[in-house]
């Protein structure tokens, strides 16, 4: 996240501690999710801001994210 969406979390600190806080950070099973305010959905749309579309995708893998992962 911090070096593909600099401006979505401070430090690697805090974005650890958002991390730890969200739904499904201790799910054992990683599912893939584009959608819901999860850590999955969060970690699916930081992947492809990674492969090249970080316009769109840092929005939808911050704290408070825009849909799909609001909710």
């Amino acid at each position: 996240m911090a070096a593909v969406c600099p401006a979505v979390y401070e430090d690697d600190a805090t974005c650890r501690s958002a991390c730890v806080a969200m739904e499904g950070v201790d799910q054992v099973d990683y599912q893939i999710g584009g959608t819901g305010d999860n850590l999955q959905c969060r970690i699916y749309h930081a992947t492809f801001a990674a492969e090249g579309n970080p316009e769109l995708h840092c929005q939808h893998a911050s704290p408070t994210p825009t849909s799909p992962c609001s909710g």
